[in-house]
């Protein structure tokens, strides 16, 4: 008795120590303004050997897709391509994003080549080339499937986007995030001296499309290496309790004890980007009935409530993986960049609280985003 009790309080210490880890904070962070209207956050970390400068970028349009390209494609003083060069040359890696409410652009490198890092940023705010060769070639770089122009949001023509670009990419619309090993006091001086100097613009905010559910179904059938069966729709604004609930769902439908496991061997869920997708392997089953199945799943899930136990597993699951990509710099960064948007680089507790979702969340999401009068489906066959 005495020891099953012992055993008792060991597991309930552990679990509150677990929550209570979870709660903390990310610290030290520093949040601050430049005179010029930017926002920067220092997030050092001594026990890593690297660094991570995030720049976002609040526009959201589709052409930002192309000024994300044009990012790699030269400015007044750096040749087209050598920004990727240069980072790779000195030990690191460089990426862009774009999504229906921002564009971010991520530089890792290691320790010592912060000043380049940041140096290279500042050549992209301020000097960006922006010429019809290049815009072509940034065109040429977007692949543009069957799903993407079945959703919406491919980039539109047009020449105007260098007057974009001035009008949208200027200090008071960036947030600069730098985590990782740094020194803050010899930082902030290399911040000021690069990024500082660039002029405080008239930033034209722009303003996030009102996102709704596709109006009608759409069957598509396309070559692939492989079969495939895919089922996509349109995804919420970022951060909207919606769209915390597709998170939850996605983690529901997907993995061995998803409900999609007993529909498909090989399944795979993503919300990203303003899109709910769901992938399954077909190569030994019948495109109509997987189809149908997954049409099924869907409707239970707008139907009936989540059983509480399931409901606490994906909660679970989900904060455990929130906690893990902290771990990585790169996520780390992006994160602090979202929660400086937000205003409060602190907000640790808060997202886990707003991550959790009730099961008549879920369901309300269920029926108006994942109906099936608003999904894509996309047969692919060899």
């Amino acid at each position: 008795m005495i020891r099953r009790s012992l055993v008792a309080l060991v597991a309930l210490g552990s679990l509150v120590a677990l929550r209570t880890s979870i709660a903390e904070p990310l610290d030290p962070v520093e949040m601050y303004t430049l005179a010029n209207g930017m926002t920067v956050v220092l997030a050092p970390d001594p026990g890593v050997a690297s660094v991570v400068v995030h720049t976002r970028y609040e526009v959201a349009d589709p052409r930002a897709a192309i000024v994300e390209r044009l990012m790699f494609h030269g400015s007044r003083h750096v040749a087209d391509g050598a920004f990727e060069s240069a980072i790779e040359r000195a030990g690191g890696w460089v990426n862009a994003s774009t999504t229906t409410d921002h564009a971010s652009c991520v530089t890792h490198v290691p320790a010592g080549a912060l000043a380049l890092a940041l140096h290279l940023e500042a050549e992209r705010m301020t000097g960006l080339t922006i010429d019809a060769r290049r815009v072509a070639a940034a065109r040429a770089e977007i692949v543009v499937g069957p799903l993407d122009v079945a959703l919406g949001g491919v980039a539109p023509d047009g020449d105007e986007l260098a007057a974009f670009w001035r009008a949208h990419y200027g200090p008071a619309s960036t947030t600069l995030v730098i985590a990782g090993r740094f020194d803050p006091r010899a930082t902030r001086a290399l911040i000021e001296r690069e990024l500082g100097a660039i002029p405080r613009t008239t930033t034209i905010p722009t303003q996030t499309a009102s996102i709704t559910p596709l109006d009608h179904a759409v069957a598509l059938t396309a070559p692939g290496s492989l079969p495939k069966l895919s089922v996509a729709f349109r995804a919420p604004a970022p951060s909207t309790r919606a769209s915390r609930a597709l998170d939850v769902l996605a983690y529901l439908l997907a993995g061995k004890r998803g409900r999609l496991a007993s529909v498909a061997p090989d399944v795979r869920v993503d919300h990203l980007d303003g899109r709910f997708t769901i992938e399954l392997g077909i190569a030994e089953g019948d495109p109509v009935r997987v189809r149908a199945a997954v049409a099924a799943q869907l409707a239970a899930l707008a139907d009936v409530p989540v059983p509480e136990d399931e409901l606490a597993r994906a909660h679970a699951m989900l904060d455990a993986r929130f906690v893990e990509s902290l771990e990585t710099l790169a996520l780390r960064a992006e994160t602090l960049a979202r929660w400086a948007h937000l205003g409060d680089v602190h907000r640790f507790a808060i997202e886990r609280r707003e991550r959790h979702v009730s099961a008549d969340e879920l369901r309300e999401a269920a029926r108006i985003w994942l109906a099936d009068s608003a999904a894509v489906t996309l047969v692919t066959t060899p």
